[in-house]
């Protein structure tokens, strides 16, 4: 685990999903199962140790997050070699004031009534531990790196940073 202070863990995260748009929610369903969707995320310029993801009330994932709160969101950019894997604890919260202020017009192809809808829920994670991948190479680089490894039998040399932090 990384001796990275709260803040620097955080501030690497939002760097890295600051232009994602998009995450895998895990959550646990009734056999037990992990139970996987994607999700459009709120303000991942904003992230401060905590995500947010609108849903339905009557969803799935709201009565496996009631069971079970605790969950994991992943995110993946590979054009980018960007990768991050986030677990934490959910809550399903109707704090108006929270979902005006995580609010953006293109919820309302779900929600089409608005911040107003009645169904409309905000799923809030609070994460508490992650791990990413982040390489700068190019997609070019790497495979070339990768494919060296290969033949040569040794370890790949530009695989980027990999750390796992806690929050």
């Amino acid at each position: 685990m990384s001796d990275m202070s709260r803040s620097e863990a955080v501030s690497k995260l939002a760097d890295i999903i600051s232009d994602h748009r998009f995450a895998m929610l895990t959550t646990i369903d009734t056999d037990g199962a992990p139970w996987n969707r994607p999700m459009g995320l709120q303000d991942p310029g904003e992230f401060d140790g905590t995500l947010y993801l609108f849903t339905g009330k009557d969803s799935e994932k709201v009565a496996h997050i009631e069971r079970n709160p605790k969950v994991s969101v992943a995110f993946s950019k590979p054009d980018d070699q960007e990768y991050v894997t986030m677990t934490g604890t959910a809550r399903v919260t109707h704090d108006m004031a929270k979902i005006k202020e995580h609010w953006s017009p293109s919820v309302r192809a779900w929600f089409p009534d608005g911040p107003d809808d009645e169904n409309l829920r905000l799923i809030e994670v609070d994460v508490d531990r992650a791990e990413y991948w982040d390489s700068p190479a190019s997609v070019v680089a790497h495979v070339y790196s990768l494919a060296k490894a290969m033949i040569t039998g040794e370890p790949a040399d530009d695989v980027g940073e990999n750390e796992k932090v806690s929050l």
